[in-house]
């Protein structure tokens, strides 16, 4: 199975590398075709990511009453006092990890 993840909004037109907002939402390109799937695969890629790496992402949790549905993913908290460094590092794990547990 390969599967792929995508950031969703956060950018400047016309550029992928310059972010509006301190959070950066990633989900899957392709749905699994099935909530529960989806969010067991992301939860261990979080998982798996803060184990292998020590970087801390969440996944976005859904409640029965939120009035909008939220779609699910990733969830990464940039603020001032990360360095690019650490930016580098987190988007190295990510990749490193999806890679692996995608194409298993």
């Amino acid at each position: 199975m390969f599967l792929q993840i995508r950031i969703v909004g956060n950018t400047r037109p016309g550029t992928c590398k310059r972010y509006m907002s301190p959070l950066v939402f990633l989900r899957l390109k392709k749905s699994t075709g099935s909530v529960k799937s989806d969010l067991q695969l992301l939860e261990d890629l979080a998982d798996r990511v803060v184990k292998e790496h020590s970087v801390f992402v969440t996944t976005s949790k859904r409640s029965f009453v939120d009035k909008c549905s939220l779609p699910v993913g990733i969830r990464i908290y940039v603020s001032a006092a990360h360095t690019e460094s650490d930016l580098q590092k987190a988007c190295e794990s990510l990749k490193s990890v999806a890679a692996s547990l995608f194409t298993d």
